[in-house]
């Protein structure tokens, strides 16, 4: 009798919901790009778990900040020509600095500053918050160094001038 239920149980409830989660899986977007517009989305990570929850998983929670969709991505591996661009692996992302605040025509904008690394060099992109909130990735070639600390310094000896043409630059697009 106890085989029975077992074999019922496996059959009515693991069965289905197994075969529903590998349908699922397959069918979330590849990539940190948006399914809807294409646009380069940012990887939320959970305020309890925080840094804890960084690991590698094959499945990530991501913001595009250009059509706010949030939803969840597959994890997709990236050629060596888009290391410049944006981390080689989320897990070595740091967690995104405050470099200062400047004002353009008028608006205070945040500038923010996100390292990973990559072989044996650091890398470093800025991102503009403008004062809606909306997150604007700085399109540019990467800060590159040997250490976080480097990019930041780097970062941080740009001219007010140099960052204010950046806003501009990608809040018209």
């Amino acid at each position: 009798m106890v085989l029975v239920v077992s074999i019922y149980l496996l059959l009515v409830v693991a069965l289905p919901l197994a075969l529903s989660l590998v349908v699922s899986y397959r069918a979330l977007h590849r990539g940190p790009s948006c399914p809807i517009c294409r646009g380069e989305t940012l990887r939320l990570m959970g305020k309890v778990l925080g840094r804890l929850g960084t690991g590698w998983s094959p499945i990530h929670r991501r913001w595009c900040p250009a059509c706010g969709w949030e939803g969840l991505t597959k994890v997709a591996r990236m050629g060596p020509d888009e290391v410049e661009r944006r981390p080689h692996r989320e897990a070595d992302a740091v967690s995104e600095l405050e470099v200062r605040v400047i004002q353009v025509d008028g608006r205070p904008w945040r500038v923010q500053l996100q390292c990973w690394q990559y072989a044996d060099l650091w890398y470093g992109r800025l991102i503009f918050g403008a004062p809606s909130g909306r997150l604007w990735p700085d399109p540019g070639r990467p800060l590159i160094g040997t250490s976080p600390d480097e990019i930041l310094t780097q970062a941080m000896l740009l001219p007010e001038a140099n960052l204010m043409g950046r806003v501009r630059e990608v809040a018209d697009d």
